[in-house]
């Protein structure tokens, strides 16, 4: 099979390529089946909203709330996740009915795969009630299209207690074709607060349930498409209402709008080579790098901070989940070059999460800290912003990465006072001491760069722990215990002194430090240490 070459995204101009990425090759479709945890929802770049339907109610196969396989859907909601490992989202939903006396009206609406189908920024389904459904986001906004069968009245099923626990509930009809609310859940984001407000093409009545999480809008008999325009906030149905009126209220034109957004993003890149299928999945990779972190503040620049209060920032925009274990290796340093105007609004958005929390983010979602996965690996992110130019606040940065790097959290204490971890100390040992490892020489490197050179020295020394927990003898990473090394270890095994992996994935960790390493392994001889280095990666 031929490779796609990637040759420019930003670097030089080419005037002459071959096989230019378009539109059509995005499959949103891609990662939904199997183990993949993608949504085929309707977004913008980077948006705050992910309109798409719901099958999956639990289950590790059903964390974005969708699964290929499935063939009826709970309803439509207006945020996803795409691709973790963690259930939430799915907050505000909506569901076509045609009638709610004869049945319970949260259950689910069979389809045909047949009838299923998703490009970017759109989604469509013909559900076995009758009713088309079609659905496509701007920034902020959710937007819907339902078309009923003449024959039966039109209802929307409201769910605001679907999936996690809802805290919270309110919602308000505010006029004939108006409506507003909040949802307030808790999930892996423990205390997530979101509001809504919305607005109807056509008339409606509200009918309330018995259950207090649920509502029944009944707009009578249609002979037209019903469309629904339902923007999100984190502050307030005020603020909700105001990216509201930002929206541009007709489908066919914030659809369009939406495609020019993702086509310049696939514009930022040109390829050579490979085949249909190739492009389709590049295409759609960068498709789903783009999706996240998401828009998290309101037009006005307002936004809830990790203290759970209202803050404002006029200057950029502030964005949510920074799943950094997952990311700082390749995805934000793709972000310093194809997207440098969002780079730093990342950069600024953790900086104020140290603000408002102490910290920098390790694994933020919705104005919560999950604390999932380890490394505060936020400063590598920062680090390479850093080496690549972009302008920072010195002090901030290296008061924020320092007092990070020194909380007394996840085992830090230890290694910061022996050098590294050990099995006694806390557990994937040797995983936190690497990640940790490479974290320091990170804040290294941004303080030499930054001026501060006793910072940068005392940095430098934390990242050398990797020697700590590698074997000389056998130039792999093993678990330390009661000061020596684990004896008899099998370095294949997956244990608890790991984190996802075993020592032969971990083993090759510390490439913050080549000379070092390859000194130490080949006990201060590089070119044995390089041999030994090599060797182990045959094994492997």
């Amino acid at each position: 099979m031929k490779k796609i070459i990637l040759c420019g995204i930003f670097l030089f101009q080419i005037t002459h390529f071959y096989g230019q990425i378009s539109l059509e090759h995005i499959d949103p479709f891609i990662g939904t089946g199997g183990h993949g945890h993608t949504h085929p929802a309707a977004s913008a770049p980077f948006g705050m909203v992910q309109v798409g339907p719901d099958t999956r109610l639990e289950g590790w196969d059903g964390c974005s709330g969708y699964h290929y396989t499935d063939t009826a859907v709970y309803g439509f909601s207006h945020t996803h996740l795409s691709g973790t490992g963690v259930a939430d989202y799915n907050d505000i939903l909506f569901k076509p009915i045609t009638d709610y006396r004869n049945g319970v009206p949260n259950r689910p609406v069979g389809f045909k795969k047949s009838d299923e189908t998703a490009s970017a920024g759109y989604y469509a389904v013909q559900l076995q009630n009758g009713v088309h459904c079609e659905f496509t986001a701007t920034e902020r906004t959710g937007i819907h299209r339902y078309i009923f069968p003449d024959s039966v009245r039109a209802y929307l099923f409201v769910d605001l207690g679907h999936r996690d626990e809802t805290l919270s509930s309110d919602f308000d009809g505010k006029g004939p074709i108006n409506f507003e609310g909040h949802r307030f859940s808790k999930s892996w984001a423990t205390n997530q607060k979101l509001f809504f407000s919305g607005i109807c093409n056509k008339p409606y009545t509200l009918v309330e349930t018995k259950d207090p999480h649920t509502w029944i809008m009944d707009f009578g008999k249609l002979t037209e498409p019903l469309e629904l325009y339902v923007s999100l906030s984190s502050t307030s149905e005020k603020g909700a209402e105001s990216n509201l009126k930002a929206t541009t209220l007709n489908f066919e034109n914030a659809r369009g709008e939406t495609l020019n957004l993702w086509k310049g993003e696939l514009d930022k890149t040109k390829v050579v080579g490979g085949t249909e299928k190739d492009r389709t999945i590049y295409a759609t990779a960068l498709y789903h790098a783009y999706l996240v972190p998401n828009l998290w503040s309101d037009v006005d620049g307002s936004y809830r901070g990790m203290d759970d209060k209202i803050h404002r920032d006029v200057d950029q925009n502030h964005h949510t989940i920074f799943s950094l274990w997952d990311t700082y290796r390749t995805l934000h340093p793709l972000f310093t070059i194809t997207q440098p105007e969002r780079t730093k609004a990342f950069v600024n958005t953790m900086l104020d999460h140290y603000d408002h929390s102490g910290r920098l983010p390790v694994w933020e979602l919705a104005a919560n800290e999950t604390n999932c996965m380890i490394g505060y690996h936020s400063v590598s992110v920062i680090a390479d912003a850093i080496a690549k130019g972009y302008a920072v606040d010195t002090s901030r940065v290296l008061t924020a990465m320092d007092k990070t790097a020194t909380a007394d959290v996840f085992g830090l204490g230890s290694y910061q006072n022996k050098g590294y971890l050990s099995v006694e100390d806390e557990a994937e040992s040797v995983s936190k001491t690497l990640e940790y490892a490479y974290d320091d020489a990170c804040i290294s490197w941004a303080a030499g760069l930054l001026g501060d050179s006793a910072m940068a020295s005392k940095y430098a020394t934390r990242a050398s722990a990797y020697l700590s927990v590698t074997d000389p003898e056998t130039g792999l990473v093993t678990p330390r215990t009661n000061g020596a090394f684990m004896e008899n270890y099998d370095a294949k095994e997956v244990n608890n002194h790991f984190t996802e992996a075993n020592a032969w994935q971990y083993s090759f960790s510390p490439v913050q430090d080549i000379d070092g390493w390859l000194s130490y392994l080949g006990d201060g001889n590089l070119e044995a240490g390089r041999g030994k280095l090599e060797s182990n990666l045959d094994k492997l």
